[in-house]
């Protein structure tokens, strides 16, 4: 076969790709550079979401939308947009037949690779003031390195006065501007988080009060003198459910609640050689129990002193005591003394060295001296 016939099949077999740039007009390039060129335009303004939705609502404005609130209802042909927390853009033109009947919807996300710095984004270590931050698109973390970057962010004052931040728009190699605008808000965030003090405050829950304390950010507050509270113990300072630790660092400001244990006393009961009445606990502010009648040979009771005078039994309990059973001798009946030698001890609370007895009986039960060192 002839090379003039093997081109001639070539031509006819193959497919010939072609350019279909090349089949355009002039008139239609120029359409293609100039939507390209808006286009580019459109992205540069919308570097952040925000920014996406300020230049959108911006281009719909210019073609006769308005913002859905301006109107009190809706008519055909009337172009409207609703704007949702500057995070979400719907725009509509409305049309003559009803929903029912179908409509036209385009759906677009708005994103762009960045690295977004957190609310609080500023923090130390290793001697190093760093950001806190999270990032979007496919890049790869260490490639940012490599990457001019441009600052932009809102600023909302207490007022709600909002200043929009915008350094280094165009992506330009870092200016000398950008590094110093840079570096003093990282010098501000640290200045401000190293001489940034928290309150910890003191709450007695009752108790002798505890002045509040300011304390400097990632330093520890002073134990104080343990608060008093009549009737109760004190258990310590707890922060929620957990008893503090002195040693924390303060990160932010803190309130530490008294927990108190209310104190309990013990009441003694001696019958001088009656039938025993076992002690009571008894919580402080609450009252003691009458036990019942202690009983005793050749004698009849007469009821229960605290010390010399009788005791009533209604009375709160603010502390430990040793109740007296109180005889009264049978009439009938001869009484014999005994006296009991200590031999230099002493007798517990409310018991007495000597005791009457019936003539004929024997003693119940004798007290239990004690002596140092014995």
């Amino acid at each position: 076969m002839e090379e003039l016939e093997r081109e001639d099949l070539k031509e006819r077999l193959f497919l010939n790709k072609k350019n279909g740039w090349l089949e355009r007009t002039d008139e239609e390039k120029n359409d293609i550079f100039k939507f390209a060129d808006e286009y580019i335009y459109y992205l540069n303004k919308g570097k952040t979401e925000k920014e996406i939705i300020e230049e959108s609502k911006d281009i719909l404005q210019k073609n006769g939308f308005r913002d859905i609130s301006d109107f009190t209802e809706l008519h055909a042909g009337d172009r409207v947009y609703y704007e949702n927390r500057e995070r979400n853009l719907f725009a509509a033109v409305i049309g003559e037949a009803p929903m029912e009947d179908g409509l036209k919807l385009v759906a677009a996300h708005a994103d762009s690779p960045r690295i977004d710095l957190k609310q609080n984004p500023i923090y130390e270590a290793s001697g190093f003031s760093l950001f806190k931050t999270h990032y979007y698109g496919g890049i790869r973390k260490y490639q940012w390195v490599t990457i001019p970057l441009s600052m932009h962010g809102l600023i909302v004052k207490s007022n709600g006065e909002k200043i929009k931040v915008l350094v280094n728009r165009n992506g330009e190699k870092m200016k000398k501007r950008f590094l110093v605008f840079l570096l003093t808000i990282i010098a501000v965030f640290t200045l401000t988080s190293c001489s940034k003090k928290f309150t910890v405050t003191f709450n007695s829950n009752g108790g002798t009060s505890i002045d509040p304390v300011e304390v400097k950010k990632g330093k520890t507050v002073a134990k104080p003198a343990d608060p008093t509270k009549e009737g109760s113990e004190f258990d310590g300072w707890y922060l929620g459910d957990s008893k503090y630790n002195f040693s924390s660092a303060v990160k932010e400001d803190i309130t530490l609640n008294a927990v108190w244990k209310v104190k309990t006393f013990t009441i003694t009961f001696t019958t001088s050689g009656g039938s025993s009445v076992s002690p009571q606990t008894v919580e402080y502010g609450k009252t003691v129990t009458k036990p019942a009648d202690p009983t005793r040979e050749g004698f009849d009771f007469k009821g229960w002193n605290k010390g010399d005078s009788a005791y009533d039994f209604t009375t709160p309990v603010k502390e430990s005591f040793v109740l007296r059973a109180v005889w009264e001798e049978k009439s009938d009946v001869n009484y014999f003394t005994v006296t009991l030698d200590v031999n230099g001890g002493t007798l517990p609370a409310g018991e007495t060295s000597t005791i009457r007895v019936p003539e004929g009986t024997t003693i119940a039960t004798l007290p239990t001296p004690t002596r140092e060192g014995y």
